[in-house]
């Protein structure tokens, strides 16, 4: 707009300066002024609906600190070059409300014979500054006439592109020991579904969908699916596999104005010690539930972490986590909603770095030195 503003004033100075020396030349100057901008302005309407932009990052995961590659793909699906396009990508953080921008530039041919499209791809990298979740998009995008003197901004159709990049927290060896409890809870389960695997009680959500075959049961039979394929459909279930550990994220409680200044920091120190934790009993071959309070749902949800690669799935879905309504007993709902009434061991991790197991051994870990606070304390589960 201030381009346009600008040109308008020079326009009309010309046309001011062709009235006060009654000057014909500085009058056709004015009108060429005016010619040259408007072909400029229609060949710039024309080319911008041919203008579409895609981001791509090769990374879904990445680790706090390190540089992470992405692209800035351009194209022009137009006979004729384009003007400068300037591209704004956003950087959203699910932990925090501010976006930062920054501004690309770029022009790109027209498509060659034979040749679908004219391309540019800005190679750029992004360094994360905060773990958790990070949406990279097009947040504006718009085209400069050949002269650059005016830009257009492009439709929200060209520019609908977003890339989500998981930022995983810094994560250290934490001290664990297992107990009895843990240990033959975990092999009395699996004992129980060796030799009850049929049997009902032990099914769980279904994995696969397969053809009849004889023998199989008639409760595994998927109905509606059969009557639309014309033959029987069979639904495969797995067994369920108890984990012994409840691991629950708390952060509710007050936050003070300070506190509120470096919530951001604290997430990141919160969820170093959680992923930290839960790492440390993956190793040690413990399988266990972390839960917490979903924000966005409105409801206590878990993740089942019994493998290594669980933690990069653990961190892509607590994005929602958040404060539940005071007087919100997180345990209680946890055990209404999905009927859990059989653990070995509970433990709780507030929002102030304090870690409780079964309400008897509490830790308290330092943000200062977090490393080595967490290697300070063995945790008994």
């Amino acid at each position: 707009m201030g381009r346009i503003i600008r040109f308008l004033v020079i326009v009309a100075g010309t046309f001011y300066l062709a009235i006060i020396y009654k000057s014909r030349s500085m009058i056709f100057l004015g009108y060429a002024e005016i010619f040259v901008m408007s072909l400029l302005i229609i060949y710039n309407l024309i080319g911008m609906h041919q203008i579409r932009i895609s981001l791509e990052a090769p990374l879904g995961i990445t680790e706090q600190g390190k540089k992470v590659p992405f692209n800035i793909k351009v194209q022009n699906y137009g006979k004729f070059p384009s003007g400068k396009i300037g591209v704004q990508i956003t950087e959203s953080c699910n932990f925090s409300k501010k976006k930062k921008k920054t501004i690309f530039y770029t022009s790109v041919n027209g498509r060659r014979y034979n040749e679908e499209f004219g391309i540019s791809v800005i190679h750029t990298f992004w360094y994360p500054d905060h773990t958790g979740k990070v949406v990279m998009r097009v947040g504006k995008a718009g085209c400069f006439d050949l002269l650059g003197a005016i830009r257009l901004p492009l439709p929200k159709s060209a520019y609908n592109s977003s890339e989500a990049i998981t930022v995983l927290p810094a994560i250290f060896q934490v001290p664990v020991d297992i107990g009895d409890a843990v240990r033959n809870y975990a092999s009395e389960q699996e004992q129980y579904l060796q030799y009850n695997y049929d049997t009902e009680d032990t099914l769980s959500e279904q994995f696969q969908i397969r053809g009849y075959q004889p023998g199989d049961k008639l409760r595994s039979i998927h109905w509606k699916l059969s009557a639309k394929e014309g033959e029987l459909m069979v639904k495969e279930y797995q067994p369920v596999k108890g984990c012994p550990v409840l691991f629950f994220l708390d952060v509710s409680g007050d936050v003070s104005r300070k506190e509120r200044r470096e919530e951001l920091r604290n997430r990141e120190y919160f969820f170093t010690v959680a992923m930290s934790l839960s790492d440390s009993m993956i190793k040690q071959g413990c399988r266990h539930y972390v839960i917490w309070y979903d924000s966005i749902m409105k409801d206590v949800v878990r993740c089942c972490v019994e493998r290594e690669e669980g933690i990069y799935e653990l961190l892509a879905s607590v994005n929602g986590i958040g404060a539940p309504p005071n007087g919100y007993n997180l345990l209680e709902e946890y055990c209404e909603k999905y009927h859990e009434r059989s653990y070995a061991t509970k433990i709780v991790l507030n929002r102030k770095l304090r870690l409780s197991c079964n309400d008897e051994q509490v830790i308290d870990y330092e943000k200062q030195n977090i490393e080595e606070s967490l290697a300070a304390q063995t945790v008994y589960l």
